[in-house]
């Protein structure tokens, strides 16, 4: 009973682990997406840029701050995703390690903390993004 509890216990555990590396690809590829779509903007804005930003420019300007705006959203819900996903496997790891009598195991989960890079990173070049683009808004 015992060795099936646990085999139970190792599958929900496997399954949990791979929800949160799905979790993990989703956010990559949200983030190349963002990262793509802003230095399309940005790149439009440059190559329009002729010494003095044009009205076409401004706009282009103003979408990028929205973009950025959204990037941090997306960047923020995807964060509480992958931290309950983490929650979950970190928890289902302890319950199949107790079942199957490993008192020092520790849970994929417990190492450093891999999703706080996986949000700063998209953060803080929105950050700049958004600054670098007000400035160009409100220069022309």
């Amino acid at each position: 009973m015992a060795a099936t509890l646990a085999e139970a216990l190792l599958e929900d555990y496997k399954l949990k682990v791979q929800f949160a590396v799905e979790q993990t690809g989703r956010m990559q590829t949200q983030f190349q997406v963002m990262l793509t779509l802003e230095s399309l903007l940005a790149t439009t804005l440059i190559v329009s840029n002729s010494g003095t930003l044009t009205s076409g420019a401004k706009w282009i300007a103003l979408l990028e701050t929205a973009l950025s705006a959204a990037w941090v959203m997306v960047g923020y819900s995807g964060r509480q995703r992958a931290l309950m996903h983490r929650a979950d496997y970190v928890l289902a790891g302890e319950k199949w390690a107790s079942a199957a009598g490993l008192e020092d195991y520790k849970p994929v989960g417990l190492g450093p903390n891999v999703v706080v890079v996986g949000v700063l990173a998209p953060a803080g070049l929105t950050i700049g993004w958004f600054f670098l683009f007000l400035v160009f808004l409100f220069i022309g």
